[in-house]
């Protein structure tokens, strides 16, 4: 916010890509060892792309913090059939961004 001399308040408007950080990140890095939270936000990301009409910008930073989530996942998650679940859900969102 910014107090201006005229003793107006300026609030500074959000970006999408804030709020997905916001909504999105501390999940991410709290849950990324567990396949069903990562499938989870991955989802939510999907739903995102499938119900809005996306924005090249907005589009990029879906796919920005699907990447962090992506490999947080596969650094941290130890089986691999859990992990093949993640990229599963990762595929389906990729797809939903493409089209």
């Amino acid at each position: 916010m910014i107090h201006r001399s005229d003793g107006k308040l300026v609030v500074r408007a959000r970006r999408f890509a804030d709020y997905l950080a916001s909504a999105v990140g501390p999940i991410r890095r709290y849950g990324a060892a567990e396949p069903i939270v990562a499938v989870a936000l991955l989802e939510l990301m999907t739903m995102c792309a499938i119900t809005s009409r996306l924005s090249p910008t907005r589009t990029a930073a879906v796919r920005g913090e699907a990447a962090l989530l992506l490999e947080d996942a596969e650094r941290r998650t130890e089986n691999p059939a859990d992990l093949r679940t993640v990229h599963a859900a990762y595929a389906r969102l990729d797809l939903a961004l493409a089209s």
